[in-house]
């Protein structure tokens, strides 16, 4: 099994690797926003610096998850945009009180809907074997591939 960065969109993950960093990087996100509680002072400003932190390794495994899938991040970087536009929606809802409900429907529309896609991109079947993004995260390539795969981080 290859070790993943979560800081890269290069190369590839499983579903499994995939499926525990969202849960961690979302249980991270949980406890950190419920510190957050116990500040007045500049809660909002954390709030939003704090989801950003958390959406780039998000994203970044969500890359390798479509390239395991031989697919394009195309899907990740709609998830992406969706996400800081949920975080905008929410930072500013605290400023117009009036307008209050209407952020949170639409945080929690599309924070649903990305849940979703988290959950559809899990399912992708993975290519095996080799792919346009790199060996296969679980080893199941060939002797051949691998050598390829060697042959080209060394050159």
């Amino acid at each position: 099994m290859s070790s993943m960065n979560p800081f890269t969109t290069y190369g590839r993950t499983t579903r499994t690797l995939y499926m525990a960093s969202i849960i961690a990087l979302f249980g991270l996100w949980i406890l950190m926003r419920a510190n957050l509680t116990v500040f007045t002072a500049g809660e909002a400003f954390a709030r939003v610096v704090l989801s950003l932190i958390i959406l780039w390794p998000a994203y970044c495994v969500t890359v390798m998850r479509l390239h395991d899938s031989d697919r394009t991040s195309l899907l990740a970087i709609a998830l992406l945009v969706t996400s800081i536009l949920g975080v905008a929606i929410e930072a500013t809802s605290d400023t117009l009180s009036y307008q209050q409900g209407i952020a949170y429907l639409l945080t929690a529309i599309i924070s649903l809907t990305n849940l979703v896609c988290v959950v559809v991109i899990s399912f992708f079947p993975p290519t095996r074997g080799a792919n346009r993004y790199g060996a296969d995260p679980r080893g199941k390539a060939g002797k051949a591939e691998r050598a390829a795969e060697l042959d080209s981080y060394n050159s």
